[in-house]
């Protein structure tokens, strides 16, 4: 597994529009699906599980400092929405400020384990 030392953030990172969520639709699900993938390998890499909205602008995920741009409260959550749409968020509150993330949704843990035990999927 990567030590936090060795991630590197993709390029997008560095490009100011991506922390600006954006107006058009198809640019707005590619961005998204870009931020939804950089979480999920960010947190794996740095054995992290739980995220917390009111926390979570302040960490280097979200708060590119050489660019001086962070994601709006309101965009992470958006984000992370997404991310519970597709199985790699559990809500830990019905207020929706703290959350699991799940490297691997459900399903996939699923068929993980009956391809180990050796039933078909």
């Amino acid at each position: 597994m990567a030590s936090k030392e060795r991630f590197e953030m993709p390029w997008q990172y560095n490009f100011p529009p991506f922390f600006t969520l954006q107006p058009n639709l198809d640019t707005r699900k590619l961005q998204l699906e870009a931020w939804s993938a950089l979480i999920l390998k960010y947190f794996r890499s740095h054995r992290l599980h739980i995220i917390d909205v009111n926390e979570a602008q302040s960490s280097p995920l979200f708060h590119n400092v050489s660019l001086n741009r962070k994601l709006s409260t309101e965009t992470i959550q958006l984000i992370l929405e997404e991310l519970r749409r597709t199985g790699h968020l559990e809500w830990m509150d019905k207020q929706k400020r703290r959350g699991w993330i799940l490297w691997r949704s459900v399903d996939d843990w699923a068929k993980l384990l009956y391809r180990w035990v050796g039933i078909p999927c």
